[in-house]
């Protein structure tokens, strides 16, 4: 019963599910429903098959992003199954995957869908690699992003079952996974409802949370056969060259089924991939020569040998590539992530920013809670993927000029109704709302701890430790210059610059929110120590927010006011993009001192129309002033003054800001003759 609970958690309410049995209703009542249910279950494993009503899937046609929708190509199918199924698949997940780790099975280089293993471990090794061939002198790596056709499609069960056999997976546990599989109906999903149903004779089941693991112990075999072939006594069989790191072979990177194969000769790379030709041959799986690409990483980019770096795949040649997708990661030959990685993240960013702002204005959604909250689920993120391997380097930078930074001030000023020119750190203060670097600071400082915490045997730990000795006892020959540009050495150049040291010769854990305190105390000192030349931002600080103590960095409380109109004008007028000459002449470029208010100018010495001008002294609205009696105007005080009733105050500043359109009518349009045809 702990196994069902264990599996039920992981199972979202509103998860898509055939059937009437849904994940909120057994929640409500799995001490009614859960033993009853676990006895049908195993019930299926003694009879050796679920129950049809179970096992069916309906397969869903979602159109790929770029594909010609005309032809099947252009479409995934997604499987959805019961949660019956579910449940069954996941407790198998569970035992079987718990037990593989423990019997050390798994193949070093695999880091899908495996527990303290992840996207961002294998990226980082990828770039492990990189870094050590761009400083050393004449250094080479050949690398092969391998793609298989349909892989979990495609794998024939008898041969998974015989491997299963072959690794220890046997008695009750091969039975009850057997069992899964001995029927397994399916359907196509439409709009006019559920179609015929076909039997699925081939492959492993998808949506099935157990798929994962089945396809990886299929393919882990993999690094056991180049192990093989590189200890052979046959001299041919051991030049693969493989790249080490801190003397490791890498034999090769496996996130499920995407596979990486490297080396560091091109001869030796084509003797991996034959290699792999066999061994997919032999197991029903085949290499997608179309979708596998060939990139050249080297110190100094070679004309030459990348024409010789041609490579063929069951007789056509592989594409050689300047920059391929790895993972959610643009890698580029002249290993310059943050020139193409990060412009990728921030276009795929604005692509789920703009989508989820249509959906909102759809909706008539302007309220402040629910725009933070959706930009937190649906948009921070896609921007941030990745950003334990290429973060670094933009920590090393001005947090507020980054491209996915951007995205996040362009939401936030859309949402505020400011013009793009409003100071970044300003706006970001009224919304209570950090740099995305903070949150790049603390995924950085908890995958840093994973690596310092990794087993001393595992290829993690050795890409670690080799990307450490680069900046700290670099190899004689190694370029120092181009070793300061490691991983590591970017992130202890980072960290520094908020006052965490980082010793590269002997690494120890960090305490995450120690690390993430310095860099806001780090961040907010950066704005308060801003001089007067700065004069928005500084005036900002000082009066509008008194100081900006760290303990009152948080939203400010004019959000709360219900209307739009309303609440856009206090903002504006709270971060200096108002309506006012102090803002418009700066526009036009006009000296300070001349951007006078029109019905003031000659009546006081100082009638430059500024905020405290309008707020506290200008008779023209005087009246207004009258009018908002509940209000205190008599203290001169800006920052007390701001801190009265919001909904008056804003009220108020809208009622101000109708009076100077007034007052101060935009000049007419020139419009311009149409020349005679």
């Amino acid at each position: 019963m702990e196994e069902m609970l264990a599996a039920l958690k992981k199972v979202r309410n509103g998860a898509a599910m055939l059937g009437i049995l849904k994940p909120q209703l057994l929640k409500s009542a799995i001490a009614e429903i859960g033993p009853t249910l676990l006895e049908l279950l195993n019930a299926s494993v003694a009879v050796g098959k679920l129950p049809t009503a179970w096992a069916l899937s309906a397969i869903t046609a979602i159109p790929k992003a770029g594909s010609d929708t005309r032809t099947c190509d252009g479409y995934r199918g997604i499987a959805v199954g019961t949660l019956a199924a579910k449940l069954h698949g996941s407790m198998l997940d569970i035992r079987t995957s718990c037990w593989a780790e423990a019997s050390e099975l798994r193949a070093e280089g695999q880091f899908g869908f495996r527990r303290g293993k992840g996207t961002a471990s294998a990226s980082f090794i990828l770039r492990a690699l990189t870094d050590r061939v761009k400083a050393q002198k004449g250094g080479r790596l050949y690398t092969c992003f391998v793609d298989f056709k349909k892989a979990y499609d495609s794998v024939p069960r008898h041969l998974l079952w015989a491997k299963l056999e072959r690794r220890g997976v046997t008695g009750w546990v091969l039975n009850a996974i057997k069992a899964m599989y001995a029927d397994v109906p399916m359907c196509v999903k439409s709009s006019t409802g559920l179609g015929r149903t076909f039997q699925s004779k081939l492959g492993v089941k998808q949506g099935c949370p157990l798929s994962p693991l089945l396809f990886g112990l299929y393919l882990d075999d993999w690094d056991d056969e180049l192990r093989a072939a590189a200890g052979a006594n046959n001299s041919e069989s051991t030049e693969f060259d493989f790249p080490t790191l801190n003397n490791m072979p890498l034999r090769s990177l496996m996130y499920a089924d995407d596979l990486v194969q490297a080396a560091t000769s091109m001869p030796g790379l084509r003797k991996q991939m034959a290699l792999l030709e066999d061994f997919s041959a032999r197991w029903g799986l085949t290499v997608n020569a179309s979708k596998t690409k060939l990139m050249l990483f080297s110190g100094i980019r070679s004309i030459k040998e990348e024409k010789a770096a041609v490579l063929y795949v069951d007789g056509e040649t592989v594409e050689v590539v300047e920059q391929f997708k790895y993972l959610g990661t643009i890698f580029h030959c002249s290993n310059a992530l943050s020139r193409y990685a990060v412009p990728a993240r921030a276009l795929s960013g604005r692509k789920a920013y703009h989508a989820t702002r249509r959906r909102l204005e759809e909706l008539e959604l302007k309220g402040v809670d629910t725009n933070f909250r959706l930009f937190d689920v649906m948009v921070e993120p896609v921007l941030g993927y990745g950003a334990e391997v290429w973060a670094p380097e933009l920590l090393c930078q001005d947090p507020l000029k980054n491209s996915c930074e951007r995205v996040h001030l362009q939401a936030l000023k859309w949402l505020f109704g400011v013009r793009k020119s409003a100071a970044s750190c300003i706006v970001l203060a009224e919304a209570g709302r950090w740099p995305l670097a903070l949150r790049w600071v603390k995924r950085l400082t908890r995958f840093y701890n994973g690596l310092v915490k990794a087993p001393s045997n595992s290829i993690l730990k050795n890409a670690f430790i080799d990307n450490c000795q680069l900046k700290a006892n670099p190899l004689p020959g190694s370029i120092p210059s181009v070793a300061q540009r490691c991983w590591a050495a970017q992130l202890q150049r980072a960290f520094s610059l908020f006052g965490v040291v980082i010793s590269l010769e002997e690494p120890c854990e960090l305490h995450v929110n120690q690390v993430c305190r310095r860099w806001k105390q780090w961040y907010l000192s950066e704005i308060q120590n801003v001089d007067e030349s700065r004069t928005k931002i500084y005036k900002y600080v000082q009066q509008v927010r008194n100081g900006l103590p760290e303990k009152e960095y948080c939203a400010a409380a004019c959000l709360t006011i219900p209307g739009f109109r309303s609440r856009q004008r206090l903002l504006q007028l709270r971060m200096g993009s108002h309506w006012l000459k102090e803002e418009t002449g700066r526009w036009t470029h006009i000296k300070r001192e001349e951007r006078e208010c029109k019905q003031c100018a000659g009546k006081e010495m100082n009638t430059v129309e500024t905020v405290e001008h309008m707020v506290f002294k200008c008779p023209n609205y005087d009246d207004i002033r009258a009018d908002f009696s509940c209000l205190d105007f008599s203290n001169n005080n800006l920052n007390e003054f701001l801190e009265q009733q919001q909904t008056q105050l804003g009220s108020f500043v809208k009622k101000c800001e109708e009076q100077h359109r007034v007052l101060n009518p935009p000049p007419p349009r020139r419009h311009r003759r149409r020349r005679a045809s």
